[in-house]
């Protein structure tokens, strides 16, 4: 018998793909477009993004070190923050109480269990995603407002209390400071991808100028 291997990667994984949407390929360009050789230290720019920072637009590429001592993994914008406040029927409790319940309710696994596509596997993994979607009722986070005052207070937005911990306290990997729009996206350009907002006409117009000026400043530098 003959077995198929089907290999699924992730969005983004290869860089430039053919169903890009428009505004992926152009923040590709300008990643290409502003790359300098040796690309920063980063094998494929448009796959990964760059390290950039002017009066224009930021771009930084997803770091995934998870080192407390790294400016992105680690980032601590200095801001005042609260804690986050937890409620389980709303009735407040603390984090540690709130975190080992939900263990208790949900249970293990399924993989922790049984063998993937077994009927005990399927079955089981369907009571848990019902226990999930319970939890998700009855179990609330409140996340603490953020107000920046500090020198990142043009790249990072502010936070009212709320159960939603958007949006994110961590700077964005792109952010198009004429018009405000910021993306950030996990690893790869194109994967995962949040915006704080929509995109508009007015911002494929900003990231266009970007690319006519990168063009024209590489004419130059081939000119000297």
């Amino acid at each position: 018998m003959t077995e198929t291997l089907k290999i699924v990667v992730p969005r983004g994984f290869s860089g430039r793909m053919a169903d890009d949407t428009a505004f992926e390929g152009l923040i590709r360009d300008v990643a290409l477009y502003y790359a300098t050789d040796p690309f920063d230290g980063i094998d494929d720019p448009q796959k990964y993004g760059i390290c950039w920072n002017d009066d224009r637009f930021w771009m930084t590429f997803d770091c995934q070190c998870s080192d407390e001592t790294c400016w992105f993994c680690g980032f601590d914008c200095g801001c005042e923050k609260g804690k986050c406040r937890y409620f389980i029927d709303g009735v407040e409790v603390d984090g540690e109480t709130s975190w080992q319940r939900n263990y208790e309710f949900l249970g293990k696994l399924p993989h922790e269990l049984y063998e993937h596509d077994t009927p005990e596997y399927e079955a089981y993994s369907h009571q848990w995603k019902a226990r999930v979607k319970e939890r998700d009722r009855r179990w609330v986070t409140l996340h603490p407002a953020i107000t920046h005052t500090c020198v990142w207070q043009n790249i990072l937005e502010n936070r009212v209390e709320g159960a939603d911990w958007r949006p994110r306290q961590q700077p964005p990997n792109f952010c198009l400071k004429k018009t405000g729009l910021k993306v950030w996206w996990y690893k790869f350009i194109g994967r995962d991808m949040e915006f704080n907002r929509a995109p508009t006409l007015d911002d494929v117009k900003a990231i266009e100028e970007l690319e006519k000026m990168a063009e024209f400043r590489k004419r130059l530098e081939n000119e000297e």
